[in-house]
């Protein structure tokens, strides 16, 4: 599986659309990633901030923030 999605990089076929480069080739493995992502003990209330927008976060932007208070400030 591995050699077959390298041909594109070595043929030089993924510079043209449809060529054969992958984003991912993920999905063809079927793991069940609960124990290692800790899926199952995920506490749904804690909000989760995207690290892009720390900065407005950090000065309060609602958006940012996704309806939350205001982060503290070391």
């Amino acid at each position: 599986m591995h050699a077959v999605t390298c041909l594109p990089a070595v043929t030089g076929a993924w510079q043209y659309e449809g060529g054969g480069a992958l984003w991912s080739n993920r999905a063809g493995y079927h793991w069940n990633k609960t124990m290692i992502e800790g899926l199952d003990v995920v506490d749904r209330s804690t909000r989760e901030i995207d690290m892009c927008l720390i900065g407005a976060a950090l000065e309060g932007d609602a958006e940012a923030l996704k309806g939350g208070r205001r982060l503290p400030r070391c």
